[in-house]
C-alpha cells in the first residue's frame, strides 16, 4: 500500500523572508503530498517563495482588518504535481473568504483508476 501525506501548520504570518526559507525548506525535505498553511496573514501571493516547482499552489488570501492596515487569517494550499487536481472550488460562502482553500485530487488506483479526494485546507479563528 501507498500512503498520502499533509504536512500542515499555523504559520502565524508569511511576511518575514527567514520564515519563508524555513517553511518552504521544511516543505522541500518531507516532500508531502500536500501541504496547508494557515495564517498566512497577507493578500499578497506567497507561492512565489514556496517550492511551486514541485507543488500546484491555492491561495485564498488574507482579508484586511477593519480600520487598520493588517491583514487577518488567509490559506495556503499546495499539492505535489504528480497528483492531478481535478478542480478548486471556488463558489463557497462569503464568510469563509480568507479561511478555506478546497480542491478535488485524483488519486490513482489500481487497474487504471482513480479516487477523488476532497482535501480541505481550513483556517478557523475563534470568531
Amino acid at each position: 500500500t501507498s500512503t498520502f501525506s499533509i504536512y500542515s501548520f499555523n504559520a502565524n504570518g508569511l511576511v518575514h523572508s527567514v520564515k519563508m526559507h524555513h517553511i518552504s525548506s521544511a516543505i522541500s525535505h518531507r516532500k508531502p503530498h500536500v501541504f496547508v498553511l494557515n495564517e498566512s496573514k497577507t493578500n499578497s501571493q506567497t507561492a512565489k517563495n514556496l517550492p511551486n516547482g514541485d507543488y500546484q499552489i491555492h491561495e485564498e488570501p488574507g482579508v484586511k482588518t477593519t480600520n487598520h492596515h493588517l491583514y487577518k487569517w488567509g490559506v495556503v494550499l499546495g499539492v505535489r504535481k504528480d497528483i492531478q487536481v481535478v478542480q478548486r472550488l471556488t463558489n463557497l460562502h462569503a464568510a469563509l473568504r480568507g479561511r478555506i482553500v478546497v480542491v478535488d485530487v485524483a488519486l490513482p488506483q489500481s487497474g487504471n483508476t482513480a479516487h477523488i479526494h476532497r482535501v480541505f485546507g481550513v483556517y478557523a479563528p475563534w470568531d
